[in-house]
C-alpha cells in the first residue's frame, strides 16, 4: 500500500496544490514519452510476496509491529493490517538466470520470516486468505499504525458516511457483510510481479498483460475460502474490489472504480493511461512533497491509489533515467517460492509472446470479452470456458496445454531466459500443475471435501506443513 505520508489530515489547499503538482508532473511525463526519454534496457523482474502471522493453532495474529522491529530488514515491510508482512525481492535481469536468483532470494527471505516468527511463538504463512480468518479480527484496531493507512481509510470511508456499504459475494456459497472501513481489503494477500522492459515494448506488453490475466488468475488461485464461506477459486478479486469500490468520498462523485480490470486497451500512446489517471480519478491522498518534479512523487502517489489489476509504474534507473514497468496484481500469495517464480516465468513468457500478436488480438478480441474471461477464471479456475482469438470459446485448461504453455516457453526464449530455467519452471511446475488441476485453491477445496467443513484449523496447519516442505503445490498430498 505504499510509503508513509507526512500527515493524514488534509485541507482544501492541500488538494489544490497537490492537483497543480500532479498536472505538472503528468505534463513532464508526457514530454518524456514524446521525446523517448524512458529506458530501453532489457527485461528484468521482481516479486512482492505478502504473508500472514499466525498462532500455533492457525489463527491470524496481529503482531507485525514487534515482528518488523526485530526483523529490521529493508526488504521485509508492513502491510495494511498488523496480521501481514510483505517480502520484496530485488529486481533481476531475466537473461542471467534471474528466475533462479529470485527463487533463492524468496526462499531465504521467507526462511528468515519463518525463523523469527517461530522465536516469537508464531508461524509465517503465505496464502491468499487464511481460512481461519474471522470477521471480528478485521477492525480498525488491527490496522498497522500509519498515517497513510489512516488517511486512506478516512478518504474511502469518510466519517459522514456512517452506514458504510454492503459487501455481497456469491460463489459456491454466499457472503454478506456490512463494511465501515477498509480493513477487509487486507484479507486479500497477493503475489505481485514487476516487469521492466524496453520502453518501446511497454504499450504492447501492457495490453498483453490484460489478455493473459485470465489464465494467470486461474493458475495461481489460492483463496477459495473467506470467513468460513466457499466462494470463488480466487475470492481476493471480488473482495478487494467490493471493499474499495463500494464507498464514495465527498470529493469522489465519479462512477469510476478505483479497483478494476480497466475499460479499454491502450490504443496509441501510454499517455492515455496517465491522462486517465489525471482526469478520471479524484485525488485521495494529497500529501505534498518538496521533491523535484522530475522525481514524480505526486504522480506515483496518485497512481498508487488506483488499483488496476495491471498497473503501469514509473521508476528510475540507478543513473536517474526514468523507466516504465508493469505491475501485475492478480496472483494470490503463493504456496511456495518455487510456485511463485514459476508463476512469474509463465506470466513474463506468455505476455512477451502475446505482445507480438497483440494488435491482431485487439482487432477481433473485444475488451469486454477479455474482462469477462478474467472474472470467470477467478470464479471457476482452470476448468472454465474463455473466449480467445477470433472469439472462439475454449476450455481454459485445454487452451493452456495446447497453446499458452508453448507460447510462454517461446516468449521466455525470445528475451534470453536460459533453457534450463524454462524447463525447471514451465515444464516441471506449470505444466504438471495444469495437467493435475491442483492449484493452491483446488488443494484447499479438496482438503475440506475430505476432512469436513469444520476443519479449517487443520487445513491451515496442514497447508503450512506442506509449504515448509518446499514441494510445489501440484505435488502436495491432502492428508
Amino acid at each position: 500500500m505504499g510509503l508513509e505520508l507526512a500527515k493524514s489530515d488534509f485541507t482544501q489547499e492541500d488538494f489544490d496544490q497537490f492537483s497543480s503538482l500532479l498536472h505538472r508532473e503528468t505534463l513532464q511525463l508526457l514530454e518524456w514519452l514524446k521525446s523517448d526519454q524512458f529506458s530501453h534496457r532489457g527485461y528484468s523482474a521482481g516479486i512482492e510476496l505478502e504473508g500472514w502471522l499466525i498462532d500455533p493453532y492457525g489463527r491470524p495474529v496481529a503482531a507485525n509491529q514487534e515482528f518488523l522491529r526485530r526483523m529490521a530488514h529493508p526488504q521485509i515491510q508492513c502491510e495494511l493490517s498488523q496480521y501481514n508482512v510483505e517480502i520484496n525481492s530485488r529486481p533481476v535481469e531475466l537473461s542471467r538466470f534471474g528466475l533462479s536468483q529470485l527463487q533463492s532470494e524468496l526462499t531465504d527471505l521467507t526462511g528468515k520470516c519463518r525463523q523469527l516468527a517461530t522465536s516469537l511463538g508464531q508461524e509465517f504463512v503465505a496464502i491468499g486468505t487464511p481460512p481461519t480468518l474471522q470477521r471480528e479480527m478485521m477492525g480498525l484496531e488491527s490496522m498497522t499504525p500509519s498515517k497513510r493507512y489512516r488517511a486512506l481509510n478516512d478518504s474511502v470511508f469518510p466519517a459522514h458516511q456512517t452506514s458504510g456499504h454492503l459487501l455481497h459475494m456469491t460463489g459456491r456459497e454466499e457472503l454478506k457483510l456490512q463494511l465501515g472501513d477498509v480493513m477487509m481489503a487486507s484479507a486479500a494477500t497477493s503475489l505481485q510481479f514487476h516487469l521492466k522492459a524496453p520502453a518501446d515494448r511497454i504499450l504492447y506488453l501492457l495490453n498483453a498483460a490484460q489478455i493473459v490475466a485470465a489464465p494467470m488468475v486461474a493458475l495461481s488461485a489460492n483463496a477459495p475460502f473467506l470467513l468460513g464461506k466457499d466462494l470463488w477459486m480466487e475470492s481476493r478479486i471480488p473482495l478487494f474490489e467490493h471493499v474499495l469500490n463500494g464507498a464514495r468520498s465527498k470529493r469522489d462523485k465519479s462512477q469510476v472504480s478505483r479497483v478494476s480490470f480497466g475499460r479499454a486497451y491502450v490504443q496509441e500512446s501510454l499517455a492515455e493511461y496517465f491522462l486517465d489517471n489525471l482526469h478520471n480519478f479524484p485525488i485521495l491522498l494529497p500529501d505534498r512533497s518538496d521533491r523535484d518534479i522530475q522525481e514524480m512523487a505526486h504522480l506515483s502517489l496518485h497512481n498508487g491509489t488506483i488499483w488496476r489489476w495491471n498497473r503501469l509504474v514509473v521508476g528510475f534507473e540507478e543513473s536517474g533515467q526514468p523507466h516504465l514497468r508493469i505491475e501485475h496484481r492478480p496472483p494470490s500469495s503463493s504456496p511456495t517460492p518455487m510456485d511463485a517464480v514459476a508463476d512469474l516465468a509463465f506470466f513474463v513468457g506468455l505476455t512477451v509472446a502475446v505482445s507480438h500478436q497483440v494488435r491482431d488480438f485487439e482487432k477481433d478480441f473485444p475488451f469486454q470479452l477479455m474482462r469477462r474471461n478474467f472474472y470467470r477464471a477467478a470464479k471457476f479456475g482452470l476448468d472454465t470456458e474463455v473466449y480467445w482469438a477470433h472469439g472462439h470459446r475454449v476450455n481454459l485448461r485445454d487452451l493452456l496445454l495446447r497453446e499458452l504453455i508453448p507460447q510462454a516457453k517461446s516468449g521466455l526464449l525470445t528475451i534470453g531466459v536460459p533453457a534450463e530455467e524454462i524447463q525447471t519452471y514451465i515444464d516441471h511446475i506449470i505444466l504438471p500443475r495444469v495437467l493435475s488441476g491442483q492449484t493452491g485453491a483446488q488443494w484447499q477445496r479438496d482438503f475440506i471435501a475430505q476432512n469436513g467443513p469444520d476443519s479449517f484449523d487443520k487445513l491451515i496447519l496442514t497447508y503450512l506443513a506442506r509449504q515448509k516442505s518446499a514441494l510445489p503445490v501440484h505435488l502436495w498430498e491432502g492428508l
